[in-house]
């Protein structure tokens, strides 16, 4: 007799079929899985049930039966034409791991198949899929329940998607920022598609050349099978100044140029050393292992440090427990091994550092979201369930033993609670989005806090989290979030110790995942110092871009005082600051590229003692907003009928007064930039219509200057 549990089934996209398939990342297309009914046949009202591991971002991100013509529309049938129906369809982002269908007027016999599509075409849609960014494997179990009790057995074996890489369409070349002359240091290659995906099966040699004519390196790097879409040479500049790399495939079809590096004569005070604080696995609500987080971040990204923040969260009693969204569970004491264990492996002094962390995650009216660390791996988190207490216990660790980072993710940290024995930064830029707005926060209540960027990943890929997909408008569809936020670190060598130091000096900025060279001073001193003085204050700012500086604007406390446009990638800009106002101001730069790209100076802060001087100069807002500051280039086509049309069902009649303003061409894929308002709000918004891709890719924030203008 056939039991639960019993049965066939294989999936298929776009006629790719069987138990175990690949997927290219990004691809557009139908998803079906059909279950092939055993011996004993199937009772009326039995049917089987659809769940995917890992939990997340696959097979539709939002399933639904109600527009045909959509994305992710979903269908069923049975190959014997009897009725059958949807009894169960995740609708939530994090509940889209399952589906479930049952059969109700008549009983099926064995041989015959039940289909389950996703993305079915055949009512206009353009299908379902698959994510842009690459996952590990994917696992999808199919139950049955074969009596119609409504109980359901597992099938022996999953289906198990692979996702693959496309064909190479770029690298990323990544020399240090810091070096000196005659220094031998490490020039490293990534081959990525067109989705910024490792392409793990690329192999062969591509052409290098040097803005430095007398560096000294091989002028081809050899990509090895072996090695999985990453390679390395050895490079000595012999000039001082800004250098970058260029590499240049053997036929001409795939580029890439490196991010700045600042060679010096002599040995440099202090490195940059860039990095990511906040990144999630499959302990909490993520992808990959922690190994493989790790991996990724010390051999693919080449992070120079990394913090994994699992979430933990509090039951009933308000004790801490382990949040996760998949099928691992722990104890607080097997979870606090592992992470301790792990963060123990992977630290590398002069290497790779590594942080002992978590994600205290609580609901804005008890604090919001807050990431913790701790210098010593085999410490024990506290997690209190007040934060008041959770400060109290991280002064009590010793002087700089622990430190918080209050950031914008699903919750939003209120600086109503700030402790500046253990809070000296907050992050400013995440995947979730830009948002300048919450450092002001704590700036103009008169924190002395740091800016830091991070990722917020969730796709097991932190330093090149590229395309996730967090938008925070709350579209029908969850749309595509910004890339990563990256830290860029000024510190005399890379140790937990030098890290943690840079940290409470705010000797930090942060970037929206490139590596740009960004150096403030005020009078000789660093970002992050405080001083006073009877004189007015100058400013110094050198930056190197990666692409194009568009934009140097300089913020003190609530306004802009300096709005300089910038050309090409190097930039010495000396700024006097002829009116300062009497007291503690807080001044910092925010650097904008040509292709979007953002960067910005923790605050130095300045107290003026001199006489009291007479504004002349009009007060323009820190967040002042117009299309003529937008960085970018010229309209050269009208994309608007192409967004209305997408947005016709994603958000239909939200979204009016768009106004296509630039063109962006950046190394995520080129997209067109609009302005409009968001008509459930009344907010001003900006869209990000990506082009030239399979699939439609947008991304929409509040505010129109992107770097975080408006509280969303």
């Amino acid at each position: 007799m056939a039991k639960d549990g019993d049965g066939t089934a294989v999936i298929d996209f776009n006629g790719t079929s069987g138990r175990v398939i690949e997927v290219v990342c990004g691809s557009v297309g139908t998803w079906t899985i059909t279950y092939t009914v055993p011996d004993g046949g199937m009772a009326a009202g039995g049917g089987i049930k659809i769940f995917r591991v890992p939990n997340k971002y696959w097979l539709g991100q939002c399933k639904q039966i109600e527009n045909p013509k959509a994305l992710d529309y979903l269908t069923c049938k049975r190959s014997d034409g009897g009725r059958i129906e949807f009894s169960y369809i995740g609708r939530f982002y994090k509940d889209h791991h399952e589906a479930s269908v049952r059969i109700t007027d008549s009983p099926m016999r064995a041989g015959e198949k039940i289909t389950v599509v996703f993305g079915d075409r055949s009512g206009g849609s353009l299908g379902a899929i698959v994510p842009f960014s690459w996952q590990p494997p994917c696992e999808f179990w199919v139950e049955s329940d074969l009596d119609g009790d409504g109980k359901f057995g597992r099938l022996s074996e999953p289906l198990v998607v692979k996702p693959i890489a496309g064909p190479v369409a770029k690298f990323v070349v990544d020399i240090p920022l810091v070096c000196r002359v005659g220094e031998k240091v490490k020039l490293r290659l990534r081959a990525e598609d067109r989705s910024s995906n490792v392409v793990e099966s690329f192999s062969g040699k591509v052409k290098l050349s040097c803005t430095d004519a007398e560096a000294i390196f091989p002028k081809t790097a050899t990509f090895r099978k072996e090695a999985h879409g990453v390679a390395s040479v050895d490079i000595i500049f012999r000039s001082p100044g800004i250098h970058y790399v260029t590499a240049k495939q053997i036929d001409g079809t795939a580029s890439g140029s490196s991010n700045p590096a600042k060679v010096s004569k002599t040995e440099p005070a202090y490195r940059i050393y860039w990095g990511d604080l906040h990144c999630h696995t499959e302990e909490s609500d993520g992808t990959g292992s922690l190994d493989f987080n790790y991996r990724y971040a010390r051999d693919v990204s080449w992070l120079d440090f990394v913090g994994v923040t699992d979430h933990l969260i509090w039951n009933e009693k308000h004790e801490p427990i382990v949040q996760t969204d998949g099928p691992i569970s722990r104890s607080l004491d097997e979870w606090n091994n592992l992470q301790s264990a792990a963060a123990h492996k992977y630290y590398t002094p002069g290497s790779f550092v590594t942080f002992l962390g978590y994600e205290w995650s609580a609901g804005s009216e008890r604090g919001g979201d807050h990431n913790v660390y701790y210098l010593d791996d085999r410490a024990r988190v506290g997690c209190h369930f007040d934060l008041n207490d959770e400060f109290k216990d991280l002064r009590s660790r010793g002087e700089k033993a622990a430190f918080i980072i209050p950031h914008v993710g699903g919750r939003i940290a209120d600086p109503k609670w700030f402790d500046p024995v253990v809070e000296p930064s907050v992050e400013i830029n995440s995947m979730h989005d830009h948002f300048e707005w919450f450092a002001q926060e704590y700036l103009q209540k008169g924190y002395k806090v740091g800016f830091n960027g991070g990722s917020d990943g969730h796709f097991g890929l932190p330093g090149n989290d590229i395309w996730p997909n967090h938008g925070r408008l709350g579209l029908e569809r969850r749309d595509t979030s910004v890339p990563q936020g990256i830290t860029c670190v000024y510190a005399p060598k890379l140790t937990r110790e030098a890290i943690r130091d840079a940290f409470f000096a705010r000797r930090t900025y942060a970037a929206t995942g490139m590596k740009i060279l960004l150096e403030v001073t005020m009078d000789g001193r660093m970002m992050g110092e405080e001083y006073s003085s009877s004189k007015p204050p100058v400013m110094r700012i050198r930056a190197a871009g990666t692409s194009d500086i568009a934009r140097i604007e300089v913020i003190r406390n609530k306004e802009r005082i300096l709005n300089h446009k910038a050309t090409g990638k190097v930039v010495d800009l000396e700024f006097k600051d002829e009116e300062p106002i009497t007291g503690t101001s807080y001044y910092y730069v925010r650097l904008s590229q040509n292709d979007g790209e953002i960067a910005w100076s923790s605050p130095i802060f300045f107290t003026y003692t001199g006489p009291p001087i007479q504004p002349k100069r009009p007060s323009v807002p820190w967040n002042y907003e117009s299309a003529e500051d937008e960085p970018g280039d010229p309209v050269n086509k009208d994309y608007l009928p192409e967004l209305m049309d997408h947005l016709s069902w994603r958000a239909p009649g939200r979204f009016v007064d768009l106004k296509q303003i630039h063109m962006v061409h950046s190394s995520r894929g080129d997209y067109a930039l609009f302005y409009g308002i968001d008509s459930k709000t009344g907010n001003r918004i900006h869209i990000r219509w990506y082009i030239g891709f399979d699939s439609p890719r947008i991304h929409t924030s509040v505010g129109w200057r992107d770097f975080g203008s408006i509280r969303g």
